[in-house]
């Protein structure tokens, strides 16, 4: 069985690969040049529905509550931090998408909002995913193999992943993934 780390893990895989294109949107803004509020609109639905509903639902649902219940404690730890690094990714989301209407309609100003929530969206993600990788999961792993919890972490984690995706979801959203970060390919 593959351990519930590496289903997290192979997810933050996924999330990179539209973190380089958030990046690279958040340059060229920046620069004054026009990006596609198409593409702003596949990498806004990709994070919520992806890394924030499907992902830090496995984390905040599964992961992150049955670590507390093994002991580690939420304020003061890493859990803590994760939680409220993930609702700042929430609060980035939500101005890059607030501020789409007027981008669309030419606005130099959203142009700018936008560019700058993507950019300390995308840099926040890169270091929150080293975090969870090189020190949470190495926690996680270690109580999972003291505790013997595997089956019940990936039990769970299937059913965030029917409740929250339903049926092709994840697969269409690994697809999104994949044209977003091909969507850059063809800029560079």
């Amino acid at each position: 069985m593959i351990a519930p780390t590496e289903v997290l893990k192979s997810e933050h895989r996924v999330i990179e690969k539209v973190i380089t294109t958030m990046d690279w949107v958040g340059r060229t803004l920046l620069r004054g040049k026009r990006v596609d509020p198409s593409l702003i609109e596949e990498i806004t639905d990709f994070m919520e529905k992806f890394a924030d509903k499907c992902h830090h639902g496995k984390e905040e649902n599964v992961l992150f509550e049955w670590m507390e219940r093994m002991g580690v404690p939420k304020e003061g730890g890493p859990i803590g931090v994760m939680l409220y690094e993930h609702e700042l990714g929430r609060s980035y989301r939500k101005a890059i998408v607030e501020a789409l209407p007027s981008y669309k309609e030419g606005s130099l100003e959203a142009a700018k909002v936008i560019a700058e929530n993507v950019q300390a969206y995308a840099s926040m993600l890169s270091q929150h995913i080293m975090k969870e990788d090189n020190i949470l999961f190495k926690i996680a792993d270690e109580l999972i193999a003291e505790k013997d919890d595997e089956t019940y972490l990936m039990e769970n984690f299937e059913k965030v992943e029917r409740k929250i995706m339903g049926k092709g979801e994840h697969e269409r959203l690994l697809k999104l993934a994949d044209k977003i970060a091909s969507a850059l390919k063809e800029q560079t």
